[in-house]
Protein backbone atom coordinates (compact mmCIF):
# COMPACT_ATOMS: atom_id res chain seq x y z
CA UNK A 1 0.00 0.00 0.00
CA UNK A 2 1.48 3.34 -1.00
CA UNK A 3 1.04 6.55 0.94
CA UNK A 4 1.73 10.21 0.24
CA UNK A 5 2.44 11.34 3.79
CA UNK A 6 5.65 13.09 2.82
CA UNK A 7 3.81 15.40 0.48
CA UNK A 8 2.34 18.73 1.38
CA UNK A 9 -1.16 19.54 0.25
CA UNK A 10 -1.25 19.94 -3.52
CA UNK A 11 -2.39 23.22 -4.98
CA UNK A 12 -4.74 23.46 -7.93
CA UNK A 13 -3.29 21.77 -10.97
CA UNK A 14 -0.41 20.21 -9.04
CA UNK A 15 0.55 16.73 -10.29
CA UNK A 16 0.48 13.76 -7.95
CA UNK A 17 3.75 12.38 -6.71
CA UNK A 18 5.70 10.41 -9.29
CA UNK A 19 8.86 8.33 -9.14
CA UNK A 20 12.07 9.46 -7.53
CA UNK A 21 13.56 10.84 -10.75
CA UNK A 22 10.52 13.02 -11.39
CA UNK A 23 10.58 14.30 -7.81
CA UNK A 24 14.29 15.14 -8.02
CA UNK A 25 13.70 16.96 -11.30
CA UNK A 26 10.94 19.02 -9.69
CA UNK A 27 13.20 19.89 -6.74
CA UNK A 28 16.04 20.95 -9.05
CA UNK A 29 13.70 23.07 -11.17
CA UNK A 30 12.35 24.84 -8.06
CA UNK A 31 15.89 25.37 -6.77
CA UNK A 32 17.09 26.81 -10.06
CA UNK A 33 14.28 29.37 -10.04
CA UNK A 34 14.87 30.37 -6.42
CA UNK A 35 18.67 30.52 -6.66
CA UNK A 36 18.36 32.65 -9.81
CA UNK A 37 15.91 35.08 -8.23
CA UNK A 38 17.20 35.27 -4.65
CA UNK A 39 20.69 33.79 -4.60
CA UNK A 40 21.92 30.63 -2.93
CA UNK A 41 22.38 31.97 0.59
CA UNK A 42 19.04 33.78 0.74
CA UNK A 43 17.12 30.67 -0.31
CA UNK A 44 15.91 28.39 2.46
CA UNK A 45 15.35 24.66 2.06
CA UNK A 46 11.84 25.18 3.38
CA UNK A 47 11.06 27.51 0.47
CA UNK A 48 12.47 25.01 -2.03
CA UNK A 49 10.32 22.29 -0.50
CA UNK A 50 7.23 24.49 -0.70
CA UNK A 51 7.84 25.42 -4.34
CA UNK A 52 8.51 21.77 -5.21
CA UNK A 53 5.26 20.77 -3.46
CA UNK A 54 7.08 18.59 -0.92
CA UNK A 55 7.52 18.48 2.80
CA UNK A 56 10.96 19.47 4.17
CA UNK A 57 11.48 15.85 5.22
CA UNK A 58 10.81 14.59 1.70
CA UNK A 59 13.18 17.19 0.27
CA UNK A 60 16.07 16.20 2.54
CA UNK A 61 15.42 12.55 1.66
CA UNK A 62 16.52 13.40 -1.90
CA UNK A 63 18.99 16.20 -1.08
CA UNK A 64 20.35 16.18 2.48
CA UNK A 65 21.75 19.72 2.26
CA UNK A 66 21.50 22.81 0.09
CA UNK A 67 25.03 22.45 -1.27
CA UNK A 68 24.07 19.17 -2.95
CA UNK A 69 21.19 20.97 -4.63
CA UNK A 70 23.42 23.76 -5.88
CA UNK A 71 25.76 21.21 -7.46
CA UNK A 72 22.81 19.68 -9.32
CA UNK A 73 21.52 23.06 -10.46
CA UNK A 74 24.92 24.10 -11.82
CA UNK A 75 25.31 20.73 -13.54
CA UNK A 76 21.91 21.23 -15.18
CA UNK A 77 22.92 24.71 -16.31
CA UNK A 78 26.13 23.35 -17.89
CA UNK A 79 24.21 20.51 -19.54
CA UNK A 80 21.73 22.90 -21.12
CA UNK A 81 24.56 25.07 -22.40
CA UNK A 82 26.25 22.09 -24.04
CA UNK A 83 23.04 20.76 -25.56
CA UNK A 84 21.93 24.13 -26.91
CA UNK A 85 25.36 24.93 -28.36
CA UNK A 86 25.70 21.48 -29.93
CA UNK A 87 22.29 21.93 -31.52
CA UNK A 88 23.46 25.22 -33.02
CA UNK A 89 26.88 23.96 -34.07
CA UNK A 90 27.66 20.25 -33.66
CA UNK A 91 31.30 20.55 -34.78
CA UNK A 92 34.05 21.88 -32.53
CA UNK A 93 35.02 25.51 -33.26
CA UNK A 94 38.49 26.55 -34.42
CA UNK A 95 40.09 29.96 -34.92
CA UNK A 96 37.58 32.80 -35.05
CA UNK A 97 34.74 30.31 -34.93
CA UNK A 98 35.13 30.16 -31.15
CA UNK A 99 34.19 33.84 -30.83
CA UNK A 100 31.47 33.53 -33.45
CA UNK A 101 30.07 30.68 -31.36
CA UNK A 102 30.06 32.97 -28.33
CA UNK A 103 28.03 35.42 -30.44
CA UNK A 104 25.46 32.69 -30.99
CA UNK A 105 25.54 31.82 -27.30
CA UNK A 106 24.88 35.46 -26.39
CA UNK A 107 21.94 35.51 -28.77
CA UNK A 108 20.68 32.23 -27.31
CA UNK A 109 21.01 33.62 -23.79
CA UNK A 110 18.67 36.45 -24.73
CA UNK A 111 15.94 33.78 -24.85
CA UNK A 112 16.97 32.18 -21.51
CA UNK A 113 16.62 34.85 -18.81
CA UNK A 114 16.29 32.26 -16.03
CA UNK A 115 19.67 30.65 -16.78
CA UNK A 116 21.33 34.04 -17.29
CA UNK A 117 19.97 35.26 -13.96
CA UNK A 118 21.17 32.07 -12.27
CA UNK A 119 24.68 32.50 -13.65
CA UNK A 120 24.94 36.19 -12.76
CA UNK A 121 23.55 35.70 -9.26
CA UNK A 122 25.54 32.62 -8.31
CA UNK A 123 28.88 33.77 -9.74
CA UNK A 124 28.53 37.10 -7.93
CA UNK A 125 27.98 35.30 -4.63
CA UNK A 126 30.79 32.86 -5.38
CA UNK A 127 33.45 35.56 -5.08
CA UNK A 128 33.53 34.46 -1.44
CA UNK A 129 36.03 31.58 -1.14
CA UNK A 130 33.70 29.91 1.36
CA UNK A 131 30.79 29.84 -1.09
CA UNK A 132 29.98 26.28 -2.28
CA UNK A 133 30.05 27.43 -5.94
CA UNK A 134 33.47 29.09 -5.62
CA UNK A 135 35.40 26.14 -7.06
CA UNK A 136 32.83 25.66 -9.84
CA UNK A 137 33.12 29.33 -10.81
CA UNK A 138 36.92 29.20 -10.87
CA UNK A 139 36.82 26.06 -12.99
CA UNK A 140 34.19 27.53 -15.34
CA UNK A 141 36.29 30.60 -16.13
CA UNK A 142 39.57 28.69 -16.37
CA UNK A 143 38.09 26.20 -18.83
CA UNK A 144 36.32 28.89 -20.86
CA UNK A 145 39.47 31.02 -21.12
CA UNK A 146 41.60 28.05 -22.11
CA UNK A 147 39.12 26.95 -24.78
CA UNK A 148 39.25 30.40 -26.40
CA UNK A 149 43.06 30.54 -26.19
CA UNK A 150 43.40 27.04 -27.71
CA UNK A 151 41.00 27.73 -30.58
CA UNK A 152 42.63 31.05 -31.44
CA UNK A 153 46.05 29.36 -31.33
CA UNK A 154 44.73 26.80 -33.80
CA UNK A 155 43.64 29.70 -35.99
CA UNK A 156 47.17 31.16 -35.81
CA UNK A 157 48.58 27.83 -36.96
CA UNK A 158 46.01 27.69 -39.77
CA UNK A 159 46.79 31.23 -40.89
CA UNK A 160 43.31 32.66 -40.19
CA UNK A 161 44.37 34.52 -37.03
CA UNK A 162 47.27 36.97 -36.96
CA UNK A 163 50.40 35.63 -35.20
CA UNK A 164 50.59 38.69 -32.90
CA UNK A 165 47.06 38.14 -31.60
CA UNK A 166 47.04 38.43 -27.75
CA UNK A 167 45.02 35.27 -27.26
CA UNK A 168 44.94 35.27 -23.47
CA UNK A 169 43.90 38.92 -23.30
CA UNK A 170 41.16 38.34 -25.85
CA UNK A 171 39.91 35.29 -23.92
CA UNK A 172 39.64 37.25 -20.67
CA UNK A 173 38.12 40.35 -22.27
CA UNK A 174 35.58 38.34 -24.29
CA UNK A 175 34.27 36.63 -21.16
CA UNK A 176 34.22 39.94 -19.28
CA UNK A 177 32.27 41.52 -22.14
CA UNK A 178 29.72 38.70 -22.16
CA UNK A 179 29.21 38.83 -18.40
CA UNK A 180 28.94 42.61 -18.29
CA UNK A 181 26.41 42.63 -21.11
CA UNK A 182 24.36 39.93 -19.38
CA UNK A 183 24.17 42.01 -16.20
CA UNK A 184 23.15 45.11 -18.14
CA UNK A 185 20.62 43.07 -20.11
CA UNK A 186 18.97 41.80 -16.94
CA UNK A 187 18.90 45.30 -15.44
CA UNK A 188 17.31 46.65 -18.62
CA UNK A 189 14.52 44.11 -18.43
CA UNK A 190 15.73 42.51 -21.65
CA UNK A 191 15.63 45.68 -23.76
CA UNK A 192 19.42 45.90 -24.22
CA UNK A 193 20.60 44.23 -27.44
CA UNK A 194 23.42 42.30 -25.83
CA UNK A 195 23.81 39.98 -28.84
CA UNK A 196 24.33 42.91 -31.17
CA UNK A 197 26.75 44.60 -28.79
CA UNK A 198 28.85 41.46 -28.42
CA UNK A 199 28.85 40.85 -32.17
CA UNK A 200 30.17 44.39 -32.71
CA UNK A 201 33.00 43.65 -30.26
CA UNK A 202 33.88 40.38 -32.00
CA UNK A 203 33.78 42.03 -35.43
CA UNK A 204 36.27 44.66 -34.23
CA UNK A 205 38.62 41.95 -32.97
CA UNK A 206 38.28 40.06 -36.23
CA UNK A 207 39.07 43.17 -38.24
CA UNK A 208 42.18 43.83 -36.16
CA UNK A 209 43.59 40.33 -35.88
CA UNK A 210 42.10 38.38 -38.75
CA UNK A 211 40.23 38.47 -42.02
CA UNK A 212 36.97 40.42 -42.40
CA UNK A 213 34.04 38.87 -40.52
CA UNK A 214 31.72 36.67 -42.55
CA UNK A 215 28.65 38.55 -41.27
CA UNK A 216 28.11 42.08 -40.05
CA UNK A 217 27.04 42.68 -36.43
CA UNK A 218 23.67 43.88 -37.75
CA UNK A 219 23.00 40.37 -38.98
CA UNK A 220 22.69 39.16 -35.40
CA UNK A 221 19.42 40.27 -33.87
CA UNK A 222 17.19 39.21 -31.03
CA UNK A 223 14.10 38.90 -33.25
Amino acid sequence: MSTDTDRVRRGPGRPRGGDGAATRARIIAASLELFANHGFRATALAQIAKDADLSPTALTHHFPHKEALLAEVLALRDQRDREDLDALEPTAPTGWQVLERLCRLTLLNSTRPQLVRLFVTVTSEAMDPDHPAHAWTQRHYAEARQAIVDDLAEGIRAGTVAPETPTEQIASSALAMMDGLQTQWLLSGGSLNMAGAFATYVAALHQTYGSAPTASPDAITTD
